[in-house]
């Protein structure tokens, strides 16, 4: 059969640098032949020369042994493959057509080399990374390739190539851009600004035992101005060492559109009043220097889990009851059943009477607290003395915590709110986050990383 010039076809190499020319071979049956670059002609001539990788290792062993063997090439010009790489001038030495590397071998070997360099810019997990790949392979193969080839290869990469020995070379990739030798004490240049080269690092504060850095882009601030919600959400599972035990992860979001978008990150040492006044003043001082004002932030409704610095949200209402209730052993019995596995009557009307006390937040203001204690009145008698003595101690808890403490009694009311009445938009943000580390602390360099991305894809 004459040779057509062609259009090559282009796969990664193994050091990323100049491509591999890969192509089907006609001569030779269930055959892939792969050439790699090998040098340039004459100046402005627009011709490349590549060689065959199997001749070239062929070559190399010979010449361990003392011997020389020839290595086929193929030029091209002007990007087109004007050689026939079946029957190129110097001959094929590699036992093309008789070696035992199969087409899917060759395929398999090639496609996880891209999908490595695919997750240096999707940092998606390596499991997922892998799962992706497998699906993928039918689309990328199935039209030049036929069906068989497609199954061998999905059985090379669930094999000799399975997810177990490519996951360790995954994660190194998927860890490529995080930036080396950043430390607390000396934050890298470009982890200091925004992908848009806009200054990010707000606050710097590195004072013994309250260290703090607050990260925000002054642009982003612009949807702010018409804000009617502001979320916050702190988290301790995924923040760096250096912040760790203790210390935390927070985070400001806002909805727009209705959808959450971050606009602030911050890890602090410290937890407590000062610390978050020390965020919220970062926060207001940008606002007044870029707008003059500070825009509907003070007529927001603000969102915070229910914590001693900063609350006010209905899911951390009712996990705090919930909590409270299993800690003084009430839990099982909302649970006891009868002979026929029914659940009780006193069990039942405890269920119930702890149901009502969750829904209290979402009764009107001048009604709440006035429900609250009816109901604390109302709580259920049981037989057993120890029982109503744990319930007694709820009411009191219940008494004194979120109807007698001047800083809680007037915030975890829900009622008129038409926006979120939880924190969760924030939590699944930070789920979604943790999807993208590398382990649950990542370092302090891979998690400001996380916030560039995150703040460049927040732009409208």
């Amino acid at each position: 059969m004459e040779f057509v010039p062609c259009a090559p076809v282009y796969v990664v190499s193994n050091h990323r640098q100049h491509p591999v020319i890969q192509y089907k071979s006609k001569r030779w049956d269930d055959t892939v032949l792969e050439f790699r670059y090998k040098s340039a002609g004459p100046k402005n001539s627009n011709i490349l020369f590549y060689q065959c990788i199997a001749c070239k290792n062929v070559a190399n062993q010979s010449r361990l042994g003392g011997e020389k063997s020839g290595v086929a090439h193929i030029k091209l010009v002007n990007g087109v493959i004007v050689t026939n790489p079946d029957n190129p001038n110097t001959p094929h030495n590699c036992g093309a057509g008789n070696n035992t590397t199969t087409t899917a071998e060759v395929l398999a070997k090639r496609y996880m080399l891209e999908e490595r360099t695919k997750i240096r810019e999707s940092r998606k997990r390596p499991r997922a990374a892998f799962d992706e790949a497998i699906d993928g392979v039918e689309e990328h193969y199935k039209a030049e390739y036929g069906q068989a080839v497609v199954d061998d290869i999905k059985v090379k990469l669930n094999s000799g190539y399975g997810f177990s020995s490519k996951r360790r070379a995954l994660t190194e990739n998927r860890s490529f851009h995080i930036v080396k030798n950043n430390t607390l004490d000396n934050i890298h240049e470009s982890l200091r600004v925004t992908k848009d080269g806009e200054e990010f690092l707000q606050k710097y504060d590195l004072s013994p035992g309250r260290e703090m850095l607050i990260f925000f882009a002054i642009s982003d601030f612009d949807m702010l101005l018409e804000a009617e919600f502001v979320l916050c959400d702190g988290n301790h599972k995924y923040n760096p060492p250096e912040f760790h035990k203790p210390g935390q992860l927070c985070t400001l979001h806002t909805i727009v559109k209705g959808e959450c978008h971050p606009f602030l990150f911050a890890m602090m040492k410290k937890v407590d009043q000062d610390a978050y006044r020390k965020l919220f003043d970062s926060l207001r001082q940008a606002m007044v220097t870029r707008f003059g004002h500070l825009g509907n932030l003070p007529h927001s409704t603000w969102l915070f889990d229910f914590e001693q610095a900063a609350m006010g949200c209905a899911f951390h209402y009712s996990k705090a009851i919930s909590a409270k209730r299993d800690g003084l052993g009430l839990k099982a019995y909302c649970k006891e059943k009868d002979a026929n596995g029914v659940l009780s009557h006193q069990a039942n009307s405890i269920k119930k009477w702890f149901k009502r006390i969750r829904y209290l937040c979402f009764l009107p203001e001048h009604l709440r607290h006035c429900f609250a204690r009816d109901l604390l009145r109302a709580v259920p008698i049981y037989p057993s003395a120890i029982i109503n003595a744990q319930l007694h101690e709820f009411c009191l808890y219940f008494e004194s915590y979120w109807l007698g403490c001047p800083l809680i009694r007037d915030v975890w009311g829900q009622f008129g709110n038409s926006g979120p009445r939880t924190t969760n938009y924030v939590e699944g943000w930070h789920n979604g986050l943790h999807s993208r580390m590398n382990g649950r602390h990542p370092s302090l360099a891979e998690l400001i990383g996380l916030f560039q991305v995150s703040q460049n894809t927040t732009k409208f």
